[in-house]
């Protein structure tokens, strides 16, 4: 979870903050692209022209920064647009005096399309935010449990191991009373597999040995 949530926020960092400030610069470029249109209809000055194709340079390479962001078929209809708008713009410059009206006519519908390509990355980046908010809560609810599970394990094998240490020391206890009391054979059932029970098979081999020694006395 940790790591779509990295995934997540690395798409939102380069695809969706990208796209949404080449929506601004598209929308700079073009107001820049129809003052440079309209001045050129004025003064018929070959920089007007060269400022509206260095601004057209610029639109293309942002509509291309929202086609690398995964939005290609969002662009279709923008880009045609764009498109009949540039070929207007081409006959503005060959000399069609009257192609100032139809390029503004144009240009209104590719901000009315830019407009509604902004909303819908603030849509889309609204939800993947949600959804990333939701996966966080979960990942630090399923952190949180699994830090509770381990401490109740924790405390499972403590009670465990506390209670078998001392059943094991009373059972040695025991064993130490009747060993004293001359019940050699006593076996405190204690197993093995740590110091407790090697403890115990000591007791066990002391007995044996003492049930040797008292035999031989005996004798």
């Amino acid at each position: 979870l940790l790591f779509v949530g990295q995934q997540r926020t690395i798409d939102i960092a380069n695809k969706h903050l990208p796209a949404i400030n080449s929506l601004t610069d598209l929308r700079n470029s073009l107001i820049a692209q129809e003052g440079y249109a309209g001045k050129y209809a004025i003064f018929r000055s070959s920089e007007f022209r060269t400022l509206f194709q260095q601004s057209e340079t610029d639109f293309l390479e942002k509509l291309a920064v929202l086609e690398k962001a995964g939005r290609a078929a969002d662009l279709a209809l923008l880009k045609s647009h764009y498109a009949e708008y540039r070929a207007t713009a081409a006959r503005l410059f060959s000399g069609d005096t009257g192609g100032t009206t139809e390029l503004r006519g144009q240009a209104a519908k590719i901000f009315t399309e830019l407009e509604q390509f902004y909303s819908l990355l603030q849509r889309d980046l609204q939800a993947k935010l949600e959804t990333a908010n939701l996966q966080e809560r979960f990942s630090i609810a399923l952190t949180m449990g699994f830090s509770l599970a381990g401490l109740l394990l924790a405390m499972i094998i403590a009670v465990t191991f506390t209670y078998r240490t001392f059943s094991a020391v009373k059972k040695l206890r025991q064993a130490t009373r009747r060993i004293a009391e001359g019940d050699f054979e006593y076996d405190p059932h204690i197993p093995g597999g740590d110091e407790i029970g090697a403890l115990a098979e000591d007791f066990s081999r002391m007995a044996h040995r003492l049930k040797e020694l008292e035999q031989m006395s005996l004798d």
